[in-house]
């Protein structure tokens, strides 16, 4: 008798054997192996998996016609249900607690709280009535299944016997729940352990042993998965590359890269080797080479870096992939890309009750799989960072990060709820055993304080470059004079005025924006002013991702490429007009940078993009005229309104700005500016203390930024310049004073302004996480760690070149998801807010599957098309809403 374990005919013994398999080449590639119990268990628990998938209703569900139509109760999941035929004998299974939770959830539905103690814990009951009245059946299914997968537990040095069905459970579930049988480790929401009891050294030993066995088995079962699909030429030997460049390999690769004078990370490390594949914190210039020292950072071992937007992720993984091809040949090509329209991994929160596990069949959960196998791993900050709010299945990324690098870059980019969540994933990849490179241009104190106490970082661990003897020279060299620019429309016409005028004088001019409407309001000025002698591009999030990408590629290799050679500039004049998309990570240099109102961090970052070329260099530039022109709205300060940026802190950064500027304050390390709050003509640029009523907010807060305006004008008549050494000083400034009047310690009577939440927000989510915060599913820990709600949608004017396009695709090969993900998607799809959804113009709608499947095909195949096509589209939706490849989304 043939048992399958996929709807596709793959036979559990054939699935149970290359999941088995791929244990084992992890058990071999691991570098940093775990106790050999641990492994043991690991592979009972993947012996077991699927031992639930005998019932003869799941049989005849896949398509196993041996069952026919056979009926049966459903409403239990096989992995709860291969526990009725799981039955350890004495010590035949070490931690048979942990391999029994394993098997259980390794395929989480959201209404598992309810089986286990809830108003649904009858259906387990229910169950175990039908197996118990059944019970021959069942002993003969259960022996068939033994018989076939038997050579494999002998193989890999099992018992077979553990295999069996349990009676004594059984006929305890007829009559109790689940929940109170005692026999399982409760994860995710189900966990209500107080928190005095989770930091206990047992609690967390056998925390860490439940995610190496639940994580390894999540990853190794969608890895054979991935393997059986037949889309590709994997073997279950790909799971694991198991192979790193060396040292000196990575120092050979970046020395030809760059220019050997300035190779002082080398040099770093081989001063201080103990410090490689430590935890570090690394705060360095824009340009200064923060990603080569990272390369040699996390040498032999696997890196994985996570930047907070998918343009920065792109690019790192085209300067990571040309980096390390130059290592050896066997690790070309061996750099994954992974964000949310690279990887396309969706967990299915959403599946049905009796959906029968099919999400594996959509390939996104096993394309993940195949990207966690890489070296070197690229990734947008929202597909690693949300395990650290414990959604359903995040154990398999934690059973990565157990023996990795992790590389986080910037974490200033993202607001304080997120970076509370970074700040907690740190403390937990160390207590994983993984190491973490936390690297930026700024660090605000109270952020680098709270990873000190919670990680317990020495003082040789926190490397400020320029406070470095070596460095300290070039921290004095200014390489950007700011002046502002006050304006009061919304399309920003003047502001275009002068950067057109500044273009045809022969300057790259980017110009910075905090909404997408903003940039677009300002391109289609620039437009309209019929300005064709300067080449001119719009780059924002709202475009498909191929069009994103080739827009990437123009902005770094033709309009404003970072040439080594600091005197050259290639290309013409042109202006680039981008959202904050290009402020981490883009290899671009510009003359001139025209930007919106934003903190200090953010800033600085953007200047970063202007004078790249001189970066590294020792000498001071000369600076005849400025080239980073802050916009200021004298009603709202910028297009956010406070919305995108926190706008007390916007107006704290702008203020030590100008007292800098007129010469009120001289911007150093360790000095107090907090007293310069408490002169009127200062502080009223800010909101009084006192609470505001709901209806006057508005009013008040316009008047505080017009009060800021107007201080601005009077005190910063000329350009002036900013050092490095300045512009950290000016960063640190702005968040100590924030923290002395807002933190946790702070004095309510030394500073009586109205200075916002955002100290507030940090320390009060990393409070919920430490008493053990869970996220029901993975959509919603993305949303709480960089609040974007966001749905998938083709434009209605391109579904006639989509069907075309899904046409010519049925017709002439045979289809599969990761060839709709490299071919098809990424030129159709792009990303919209979860609200414009419901305005009426916008109509969401669904694909119609019959038109994406050519004519010919036959009726069989195409019912097979339309269920797979089902499954792989099922987060995709068609919107009416106007795109253009040259200004991207427009919703009026």
């Amino acid at each position: 008798m043939e048992l399958w374990a996929k709807s596709n005919g793959t036979l559990l013994t054939k699935h149970t054997g290359d999941l088995l398999e791929a244990i084992e080449i992890l058990q071999k590639k691991r570098t940093i192996p775990p106790t050999d119990t641990w492994w043991v268990a690991l592979k009972y628990a993947a012996l077991l998996h699927d031992i639930g998938k005998v019932d003869p209703g799941f049989q005849s569900k896949l398509g196993n016609k041996i069952f026919g139509e056979y009926k049966s109760d459903l409403r239990v999941p096989h992995g709860l249900l291969s526990l009725f035929l799981f039955n350890p004998i004495e010590d035949n299974v070490p931690h048979p607690e942990t391999v029994r939770s394993a098997v259980a959830f390794h395929h989480w539905r959201g209404h598992f709280p309810q089986l286990f103690l809830g108003h649904r814990s009858q259906e387990i009951s229910d169950k175990a009535e039908e197996v118990s009245h059944f019970l021959e059946t069942w002993e003969n299914l259960v022996l068939e299944a033994k018989r076939t997968i038997e050579h494999l537990a002998q193989k890999h040095n099992l018992d077979p016997s553990v295999i069996s069905v349990n009676k004594n459970l059984i006929e305890y579930l007829k009559y109790n729940n689940l929940g109170n049988a005692g026999i399982l480790i409760p994860p995710y929401t189900m966990v209500f352990l107080p928190g005095r009891l989770r930091i206990s050294d047992e609690y967390q030993k056998n925390e860490l042993l439940r995610i190496f066995i639940t994580g390894n088995l999540m990853r190794a079962d969608h890895f054979a998965s991935l393997v059986e699909a037949g889309d590709s030429d994997l073997t279950t030997n790909d799971i694991e590359f198991g192979e790193y460049p060396s040292f000196e390999q990575v120092c050979s690769a970046v020395a030809s890269r760059i220019n050997p004078e300035s190779f002082w990370q080398r040099t770093f490390f081989e001063n201080q080797p103990e410090l490689r594949k430590t935890n570090l914190i690394l705060v360095a210039p824009t340009g200064f080479g923060k990603t080569e020292f990272a390369y040699l950072w996390g040498a032999g071992r696997r890196n994985i870096f996570t930047l907070p937007i998918k343009v920065a992720v792109n690019n790192a993984w085209q300067r990571t992939r040309d980096t390390i091809n130059q290592t050896e040949f066997r690790f070309n090509n061996h750099v994954s890309l992974l964000h949310s329209d690279a990887s396309l991994e969706i967990f299915n929160q959403n599946c049905a009750e009796l959906d029968l596990d099919m999400e594996l069949e959509t390939g996104k959960a096993m394309d993940l799989a195949k990207h966690l196998c890489e070296p070197y791993i690229m990734s947008t900050a929202d597909q690693i960072v949300p395990a650290a709010l414990r959604y359903p299945g995040y154990e398999r990324i934690f059973a990565v990060l157990m023996d990795s690098c992790l590389v986080i870059d910037e974490v200033q980019a993202y607001d304080p709820q997120a970076a509370a969540i970074v700040t907690h994933l740190i403390q937990q990849n160390h207590f994983l055993g993984g190491s973490t490179l936390l690297m930026t241009a700024t660090l605000p104190p109270f952020i680098r304080q709270t990873i000190i106490d919670r990680v317990g970082i020495e003082e040789k661990q926190i490397i400020n470059l320029l406070q470095k003897p070596e460095f300290q020279d070039r921290g004095k060299i200014a390489r950007h004079k700011l002046r502002f620019l006050f304006h009061s429309s919304e399309d920003f016409a003047e502001p275009v005025r002068e950067m057109l005028a500044a273009a045809r004088n022969g300057k790259k001019v980017l110009a910075v924006f905090n909404t997408v409407k903003a940039a677009v309001n300002a391109f289609n000025i620039l437009e309209k002013t019929g300005a064709t002698d300067i080449d001119t591009i719009l780059l924002h999030s709202r475009f498909t991702r191929a069009r994103k990408k080739e827009l990437e590629q123009l902005l770094v290799e033709k309009y404003m490429p970072n040439s080594p050679e600091r005197g050259k500039r290639e290309g013409k004049c042109c202006i680039v007009i981008a959202t904050q998309l290009v402020e981490a990570s883009l290899d671009i240099d510009a003359d001139l940078l025209f930007t919106e109102s934003s903190p200090a961090d953010s800033l600085v970052q953007r200047m970063g993009r202007v004078f790249r070329r001189y970066a590294r260099g020792g000498t001071d530039i000369p600076l005849d005229e400025a080239n980073v022109v802050i916009m200021v709205h004298s009603l709202s300060l910028a297009s956010d309104n406070g919305w995108v940026y926190d706008r007390d802190l916007t107006a704290l950064s702008l203020v030590l700005l100008a007292a800098f500027a007129s010469r009120k304050i001289s911007l150093d390390y360790g000095l107090d500016y907090s007293g310069l709050l408490d002169k009127p003509e200062w502080s009223k640029a800010f909101r009084p203390a006192k609470r505001v009523a709901r209806e006057k907010f508005q009013q008040v807060r316009q008047t505080a930024n017009k009060n800021l305006a107007e201080l601005i004008r009077q005190k910063v008549p000329e350009p002036y310049t900013l050092n490095e050494h300045q512009k950290v000083a000016w960063v640190e400034s702005a968040y100590e004073i924030l923290e002395k009047a807002t933190g946790p310690n702070a004095d309510r009577n030394q500073i009586k302004l109205n200075l916002g939440k955002y100290l507030e927000n940090y320390f009060k989510t990393l409070e919920i996480l430490d008493h053990g915060f869970c996220s029901d599913c993975k959509p919603d820990a993305q949303k709480l760690f960089r609040k974007i709600c966001e749905i998938q949608v083709i434009p209605t004017v391109l579904l006639e070149r989509f069907y075309k396009d899904m046409c010519e695709l049925t017709a002439h090969s045979r289809i599969s998801y990761l060839n709709l993900a490299k071919d098809i998607i990424p030129k159709y799809v792009l990303s919209i807010p979860q609200y414009r959804r419901s305005e009426k113009s916008v109509k969401p709608g669904v694909l119609d599957f019959d038109k994406m499947i050519a004519e010919g095909v036959i009726h069989e195949e195409r019912n097979s098309l339309i269920k797979k096509f089902k499954n792989w589209f099922r987060d995709i939706q068609t919107a009416n809403i106007d795109y253009s490849d040259i200004t991207g989304v427009n919703y009026d």
